[in-house]
């Protein structure tokens, strides 16, 4: 159960975080970043999900359970890395080389991930489960963790980069961006080598908040640029 915790956390913060942003105008959900917001929070509770039933099957030792949930796991992480370069493109609104690098990467992470979880049913090139229903990873779990490594390291390098040219609210942006992948490249780094351990969910939890942070913010410009009559009729 304390593999679970994790994500039991992680699914309770974003239900709360979630809660508060949403609520409000409803017209706000009409915008380009909170589609692709909702988008990404839908598969990053599917992934919290598959951690938390992990943790609880596998002590089980239901092995064709685990073996499921694993699959879906491994979907589910894909996606969410997907989902998140289309929030982050949508959110900053930046017309540059940025985007299209960081959407590729998420493009090919996912395509790259659903192929080999087919493969996996047949072939072990993922993941396996031996007669003891112990856990055992394979070359294409290890290979999809180093190509978020990657993607999280280009997009640390960009944000910063970024930010020392900017000022105010975009520098807020892309330093938070900018931290969040390396906070990202830590906890990735730790789930290749511990793979028995919750740690891509604890970086999936620090994430859900650096993105209530930017909706927080981003609230907060919207009201201050409402006209003061507006605000009273509030």
């Amino acid at each position: 159960m304390l593999y679970s915790s994790v994500g039991f956390l992680g699914l309770i913060i974003s239900i709360i975080t979630n809660r508060d942003m949403l609520s409000g105008n409803p017209e706000k959900r009409n915008m380009p970043a909170y589609k692709s917001y909702l988008a990404l929070q839908a598969a990053v509770t599917v992934y919290y999900i598959t951690d938390i039933l992990w943790g609880i099957l596998y002590e089980r030792k239901l092995t064709n359970l685990v073996f499921a949930d694993t699959t879906v796991y491994f979907i589910a992480m894909a996606a969410s890395v997907l989902l998140w370069t289309w929030y982050v493109i949508d959110y900053l609104n930046e017309d540059n080389i940025f985007g299209v690098i960081l959407e590729s990467t998420g493009w090919l992470l996912f395509g790259f991930e659903m192929i080999i979880v087919v493969v996996n049913v047949f072939f072990p090139v993922v993941f396996w489960l031996d007669e003891a229903g112990q856990y055992h990873t394979a070359w294409g779990r290890n290979a999809t963790l180093v190509i978020q490594i990657i993607m999280f390291f280009m997009a640390a390098v960009y944000a910063f980069a970024s930010a020392s040219k900017t000022s105010g609210t975009m520098k807020f942006r892309n330093n938070a961006i900018g931290l969040y992948s390396l906070a990202m490249i830590g906890f990735t780094a730790a789930q290749v080598m511990l793979p028995l351990l919750p740690m891509y969910a604890a970086g999936c939890v620090i994430g859900c908040c650096v993105l209530h942070g930017f909706l927080k913010e981003n609230k907060s410009e919207e009201n201050e640029d409402k006209p003061v009559e507006e605000h009273k009729d509030e």
